[in-house]
């Protein structure tokens, strides 16, 4: 009977690190799949970059602000994929849209991001509006 050694993972070199960082293949940290924040290598926008799901883990680029339902059905007709963040342990997770995502789960329930795309963002109220935060009063009601 043959006997199992143990492998143990070797950190890429540090100009591959950078590279795989870059194209969106690993986060600086060695974990690739989370989504995280970052920017685009071509425009230098802020987008939320990753690989999306598990199943193909190809890199995607997000634009940061998710849109309302009206912001999907534009970007879909504009033929920009649309993708659902969602929380998985302790890592956000992107997964493309279909017909049947989008009807089971609309985008006033679950965060949903359109692709990026470089120079170009949909009209502005066709994103969620950000919650309206009410200041805190200056005594306490006790």
């Amino acid at each position: 009977m043959r006997s199992q050694r143990s492998v143990t993972a070797r950190k890429p070199d540090p100009w591959l690190q950078r590279y795989l960082e870059l194209i969106g293949r690993a986060n600086p940290d060695g974990i690739g799949a989370g989504i995280r924040a970052g920017y685009c290598p071509r425009c230098k926008a802020t987008v939320l970059a990753g690989l999306d799901a598990d199943i193909a883990a190809l890199p995607v680029r997000l634009h940061p602000a998710p849109v309302n339902a009206h912001g999907e059905a534009a970007a879909l007709l504009l033929a920009i994929p649309t993708y659902a963040l969602l929380r998985r342990a302790t890592r956000l997770e992107a997964r493309l849209r279909d017909r049947a995502a989008i009807a089971a789960r609309p985008p006033h329930i679950i965060a949903v991001h359109a692709e990026h795309r470089c120079g170009f963002a949909l009209p502005a109220h066709l994103y969620r509006a950000a919650p309206r935060l009410t200041p805190l009063p200056d005594t306490p009601p006790y």
